[in-house]
């Protein structure tokens, strides 16, 4: 009682698909006025001036070279 070929195929190009549709609203270009847009929340928000954002290690692992 198996599953044919073309099923997880159909799954697998169905996920593409919906990828394609939602990638540019998930991540957007990074333009100029993105970038200031964010820097002015950042500073408003956490009176941090010139910043893009913060790294703070919960999403991405970071290591000091030696």
């Amino acid at each position: 009682m198996g599953i044919g070929a073309t099923a997880p195929n159909r799954v697998v190009r169905a996920a593409l698909t919906k990828i394609a549709v939602l990638r540019s609203d998930a991540f957007p270009p990074i333009t100029r006025a993105s970038l200031t847009e964010t820097a002015m929340k950042t500073q408003q928000e956490y009176d941090y001036p010139r910043a893009f954002g913060f790294m703070d290690e919960k999403h991405i692992a970071l290591r000091v070279q030696r």
